[in-house]
């Protein structure tokens, strides 16, 4: 069996997926999800338009067809995902930080999946559950941190999750930095 790209799967079923789901489900896709699959689907297609590049001595031509630039895109959104990165590393603080990941119950997921404004809700209450925690070591420090929702998880179904890179201590309101490793302390 020939592998297939995840393009290619999304290229030949998504309308047959799209329309039965449709018929299902009132509200199950979103204008963006809509959006970034047909932009994915027709990333590097000539038909929707190129750049071209003819040499000025031989006159040989060359097309470039334009890409999506969607986040969705397995081959945009690595792009993406890496100058997103190379800038995030540039910009933080270089002292200890701390990967966490805050989930629900399964059994909230599918009142998050349908009121998608609960996501912000989700990421407030990991922000403050996390400030909380460090501050119980009895300082006012306040720690730096970069949250990141996932709403699915690697089988994917719908699982939202937030993901935390956190510093390990903080600005306290004298302006001075506070070591605090709270992950250590025996929660």
């Amino acid at each position: 069996m020939a592998a297939r790209s995840i393009k290619t799967i999304f290229r030949d079923f998504w309308y047959i997926i799209f329309a039965e789901l449709s018929s299902r489900y009132s509200k199950l896709h979103w204008d963006s999800i809509v959006e970034n699959v047909e932009k994915m689907i027709g990333c590097g297609d000539p038909s929707n338009g190129y750049a071209e590049y003819v040499c000025p001595k031989c006159g040989n031509k060359k097309q470039v067809p334009f890409t999506c630039k969607s986040r969705f895109c397995t081959s945009c959104g690595k792009i993406y995902i890496d100058k997103w990165i190379e800038k995030t590393v540039r910009n933080i603080f270089d002292v200890p930080h701390r990967h966490l990941i805050f989930t629900i119950p399964q059994e909230l997921r599918k009142i998050i999946f349908n009121d998608r404004t609960l996501i912000k809700v989700m990421m407030d209450c990991a922000s403050r559950a996390a400030l909380e925690v460090l501050q119980s070591r009895g300082t006012d420090a306040v720690p730096d941190m970069l949250v990141i929702v996932h709403t699915f998880g690697r089988d994917i179904k719908f699982n939202a999750h937030v993901h935390m890179l956190i510093t390990e201590g903080g600005l306290a309101s004298n302006n001075q930095w506070v070591d605090i490793p709270f992950f250590l302390m025996g929660y």
